[in-house]
């Protein structure tokens, strides 16, 4: 069983590592889970059907967004915002050839 240091210690490194795969412009899931991802992608999408209803996501696949996806952080007091540049395109580019 590891004692609370060792869990510490482990907590603080996956931080370092999660830090610093945000300053080489990649989303750590440590930071953005899966869920928050898939749900902000859904309302992200929601919204360009409610407002700009010829617009939609080009991409969907959550790897994209982990690995490719440019990125901006910004913090304000203990909080990190991660403004991540989503595509978009028109509805009728988006279908399938």
């Amino acid at each position: 069983m590891l004692n609370k240091n060792s869990i510490e210690v482990a907590q603080v490194d996956t931080l370092n590592n999660a830090i610093q795969s945000i300053v080489f412009g990649h989303i750590p899931n440590f930071i953005l889970p899966h869920d928050t991802l898939i749900d902000s992608l859904e309302q992200i999408q929601a919204h360009l059907y409610g407002n700009q209803g010829h617009m939609v996501l080009s991409r969907k696949d959550h790897a994209y967004y982990y690995l490719e996806a440019s990125l901006k952080t910004f913090r304000k007091g203990n909080t990190l915002f991660l403004v991540i540049n989503a595509p978009v395109t028109l509805r009728a580019l988006s279908m399938p050839f």
